[in-house]
């Protein structure tokens, strides 16, 4: 189907290059005409796909073609979209080019669910697409009255189906659309099989819906659940079983809602063992078993080891070491800050960082000869 791109390539040309009073009609009367050719070699178009995803093409020339398609198919339903904007057309007009941009959705929709690992999801929607998931998750969103009784706030849990459904700018990629969409079927169907419960909560968990609005929701039930318990042994107990019952759920979506952040169990999780551990440290104060703290002798300096070496012939000395692999230096400058705060020399007790810094990088002859001759008297008195 690369001939479609190619015409439409003369369309949008067109579209951006209006030329007299008909320009609206022989526009749409191209779209027209490759639409016939559309419907005609969409299904044989989609067919090759699948048999070149079969062969034993690279997978970089495959990949190259399924985003090519994918930014082309973009590129055209974005450009008709605005065309439609234009004021001059008939409903017949406009009828055309919806069918066309349905078919366009129709491919991006078979390239995503056929070649999901080869698909561009970080590709923003185009608006339209955008819409219609609107639309879609709109229509899916749960009566939220007939819940108000349940122990959840439904609506907290649900609050980014519910942003999405009301959001005025797209600033959505394919990976977080097609995500919100897939995602909220699955808790519905969990909202359907154990309603009201903390086991919808679990399914949140497991479609990692690492929302911040979410997190803070749980969060404050957790806070909720343990302030009905005067208890402090019995809260405790309560933390370590939410925490047992956590462990026990399996991510399902690793990069959920938003994949640059922890997952929605890790930051629960996070939070939860930090109360585990104030709870600990709290009772063992109380019951008088933790040690005391000693205290730090402020006199107590840096152990210093002096050596007979010139700076110069220190700094030689740790950098054959480090050549050699003796020390392994995986943060030079600590080292060098080290042996010069911690190995006075012969002449001083005091060496400065940038002094030993400056003989470690600048060896003279003489120095390195001195040098030379002290690895050599190490190594004689080896037996």
């Amino acid at each position: 189907m690369s001939y479609l791109f190619n015409e439409f390539e003369r369309i949008v040309f067109l579209m951006n290059n209006p030329n007299g009073d008909d320009h609206p009609k022989l526009i749409c009367s191209l779209i027209d005409k490759e639409l016939v050719r559309f419907k005609e070699g969409e299904v044989l178009y989609e067919h090759k796909l699948l048999k070149l995803a079969g062969s034993r093409h690279a997978p970089k020339i495959l990949k190259h073609n399924i985003r090519l398609h994918q930014s082309s198919s973009i590129r055209i339903v974005n450009e008709l979209e605005r065309f439609m904007l234009h004021e001059d057309l008939n409903s017949k007009q406009t009828d055309t080019i919806h069918q066309c941009i349905d078919l366009l959705i129709n491919l991006l929709d078979f390239l995503c669910t056929q070649f999901k690992s080869l698909f561009d999801e970080k590709e923003k929607i185009p608006n339209i697409i955008f819409k219609r998931y609107q639309d879609q998750i709109k229509a899916l969103l749960p009566d939220f009255e007939n819940y108000d009784n349940g122990l959840i706030d439904i609506k907290a849990l649900y609050y980014p189906f519910i942003e999405f459904q009301f959001k005025k700018t797209n600033t959505y990629t394919f990976r977080k659309a097609c995500y919100l969409f897939e995602t909220l079927n699955k808790v519905n169907e969990s909202l359907v099989k154990s309603g009201n419960s903390i086991k919808l909560i679990y399914t949140f968990i497991a479609y990692n819906l690492n929302s911040a609005k979410i997190y803070d929701y749980i969060i404050e039930l957790i806070v909720d659940q343990l302030g009905m318990r005067s208890c402090k042994s019995e809260r405790l107990r309560r933390l370590k079983y939410l925490d047992k019952l956590l462990t026990q759920i399996v991510v399902l979506t690793p990069k959920g809602l938003k994949s640059q952040k922890p997952t929605l169990k890790d930051s629960i999780g996070n939070w939860i063992q930090k109360e585990i551990s104030f709870y600990n440290y709290d009772f063992h104060l109380q019951s008088g078993l933790l040690p005391e703290v000693p205290r730090l002798n402020e006199d107590l300096k840096q152990t210093r080891i002096k050596t007979n070496l010139s700076v110069g012939q220190l700094a030689c000395f740790v950098k054959q070491l480090i050549e050699v692999g003796v020390i392994e230096a995986k943060n030079q400058n600590d080292i060098l800050k080290h042996f010069s705060s911690s190995y006075p020399s012969k002449n001083s007790t005091d060496i400065s960082e940038k002094s030993f810094t400056n003989k470690f990088f600048n060896v003279d002859n003489t120095t390195s000869e001195k040098t030379r001759q002290i690895f050599l008297k190490l190594f004689r008195s080896i037996n």
